[in-house]
């Protein structure tokens, strides 16, 4: 019986996909206040604030508690 190995390439790429990344934060905003401005007309960007305060997203509309 022959056994079946994987191509290297793929098998770096499945074991580095299950090393979870460690998270990072941004030392600002991710885009300047001129981007959105630019882009008003554009039905595709959508503007999301993330925050991870739960003090913050206390009591507010459409947050997942």
């Amino acid at each position: 019986m022959r056994l079946r190995t994987c191509r290297p390439d793929v098998a770096i790429a499945f074991t580095g996909a299950a090393i979870p990344a460690a998270p990072t934060a941004a030392d600002g905003p991710l885009v300047t206040t001129e981007w959105p401005e630019k882009n008003l007309d554009d039905p595709k960007p959508r503007i999301i604030e993330v925050s991870v305060d739960p003090v913050l997203l206390a009591g507010r509309a459409g947050t997942v508690s």
